[in-house]
C-alpha cells in the first residue's frame, strides 16, 4: 500500500489584514458613538488617549532605566562569579611560573 504524501507545511499568513479591519471597525463605531452622543464620546475618547499617552510614556521612561538597570546587575553577578570562580581555584605549580 502506499501512503498518500505528506500534506504540504502551510505559509502562515501576515495579520496585518485582520490589524486593519479591526482598526477600521473601531473607528467606524468610534464615529457612531460621537455622532449618536453628540460629541460628548470624543471627550472620553480624548481622556482614553491622554491616559494611554501618560500610561505609555511611563512604560518607555522606566522601562529602558529597569531594563539598564537590570543588566548591569546581571554584569555585576557574573563578574563577581567568575571572579569568585577564580579564588576558589587550588593553585597548581603552573601558577608559580611567569
Amino acid at each position: 500500500m502506499d501512503r498518500p504524501p505528506p500534506p504540504e507545511a502551510r505559509v502562515p499568513r501576515s495579520s496585518a489584514l485582520s490589524i486593519i479591519l479591526a482598526a477600521l471597525l473601531a473607528l467606524f463605531v468610534g464615529a457612531v458613538l460621537i455622532v449618536l452622543t453628540i460629541g460628548f464620546f470624543a471627550n472620553v475618547m480624548a481622556a482614553i488617549a491622554i491616559l494611554f499617552g501618560v500610561a505609555a510614556l511611563h512604560y518607555v521612561v522606566w522601562g529602558r532605566w529597569l531594563s539598564q538597570s537590570l543588566r548591569d546587575e546581571a554584569d555585576a553577578d557574573e563578574q563577581y562569579a567568575q571572579a569568585d570562580s577564580r579564588r576558589d581555584r587550588l593553585p597548581t605549580d603552573r601558577d608559580n611560573y611567569p
